[in-house]
């Protein structure tokens, strides 16, 4: 199986990521619309508490789609807060970064989602942004500068993934 993920905090392109590749023809899939869903962090179990702790992927549902897709690539675009649990399934994991500004302009002018736009959301987002290349390299993931146009953002991760 090859699975690549694309994962990055909050407004640094992972939809616009996913659109992109499949418009060149890639698999790729809005890990948001597909695996997603607010859950509690310790059963799983399904609330209709909305906050970020909550944001889990349906393990089972992730784990039969990387079954049937075994002998094909394709990225997965987006997080959860239990991601870690499914390191096994990702041949190579890429975070998108940001840097602060950028991050504040596109949180707060984009049209396709409304997280990021309520100040307390913001400033969480803002902080976890320090930490992002750090954490990042700390779990064996590339780090990709995302304030580039989309096209040089896949561009690079395209040659990353295509080399394994």
């Amino acid at each position: 199986m090859v699975l690549f993920q694309v994962d990055g905090l909050s407004g640094t392109g992972k939809s616009t990521l996913y659109e992109e590749l499949s418009r060149r023809g890639y698999d790729a899939v809005d890990s948001d619309t597909v695996f997603a869903y607010y859950g509690d962090p310790l059963t799983g179990t399904p609330t209709a508490v909305e906050r970020r702790a909550n944001w889990q992927w349906d393990g089972q549902k992730l784990r039969e789609f990387a079954q049937a897709t075994q002998d094909a690539g394709v990225f997965i675009c987006g997080g959860a807060m239990n991601q870690n649990d499914f390191v096994d399934l990702f041949a190579i994991r890429f975070t998108l970064h940001i840097d602060s500004e950028t991050m504040r302009q596109r949180l707060l002018t984009r049209t396709n989602n409304e997280y990021g736009k309520n100040p307390n959301d913001l400033a969480e987002q803002l902080e976890l942004n320090q930490y992002v290349p750090e954490e990042a390299k700390r779990i064996g993931s590339i780090v990709i500068d995302a304030t580039r146009p989309i096209t040089e953002v896949a561009d690079e991760i395209v040659r990353s993934a295509l080399r394994t």
